[in-house]
């Protein structure tokens, strides 16, 4: 008899959510079940949110990536005096209401892209309609992934991309190389 016992995956429930995570939600936001991943909790639009709102900064702790235990809810930063840096918020008592948001499955899903400013991540909108859930998409031939690596190669202030008006790319110009960037989602590999 083979048999396997799988253990069960835990569901993020709002009863899981920190007091502080819910009364720092914008109020044109608010936590549901997420509908890319139906173990978490998403963020979904209470309203319409206009092309070009940033949220933000992404909050979590600083750790080095030796420490890391889960990459689901972090982004990895290049800080020229400390290397590589975790911005982790595994815990949800360490991290924000940016936590919540998943990555689309596509780039039609998307409506929200990452932003690095100063080494400090934030996200900004594309249209985002009332009702759906906010999600991020990074792909590696983009103009978005193509001026977020030189900017981050650079260190620089990520301006060009904070004024990039940025629509996802055709199917056909996806890539299978493999690669990163170096300011990056630790759950996030490119096609």
């Amino acid at each position: 008899l083979n048999h396997t016992t799988d253990a069960p995956v835990a569901v993020e429930t709002l009863d899981d959510v920190p007091e502080h995570v819910l009364r720092g939600l914008p109020e044109d936001v608010r936590l549901f079940p997420s509908a890319v991943d139906k173990t978490r909790l998403g963020v979904w639009a209470t309203k319409s949110i206009l092309k070009g709102k940033k949220f933000g900064p992404f909050v979590g702790d600083k750790k080095k990536r030796s420490q890391v235990k889960s990459n689901v809810y972090m982004w990895e930063v290049y800080y020229p005096n400390l290397g590589w840096m975790c911005v982790d918020a595994t815990d949800p008592e360490k991290g924000n209401w940016l936590r919540y948001i998943n990555w689309a499955r596509s780039g039609k899903e998307q409506n929200l892209f990452p932003l690095e400013i100063n080494r400090t991540i934030y996200y900004k909108s594309l249209k985002v309609s009332l009702k759906k859930e906010i999600l991020l998409f990074l792909i590696q031939n983009s103009p978005l992934a193509s001026d977020w690596k030189k900017q981050s190669e650079n260190t620089l202030c990520s301006v060009m991309i904070e004024n990039r008006i940025w629509s996802p790319p055709a199917p056909s110009s996806l890539s299978s190389e493999r690669g990163e960037l170096k300011i990056r989602h630790l759950n996030f590999s490119w096609f």
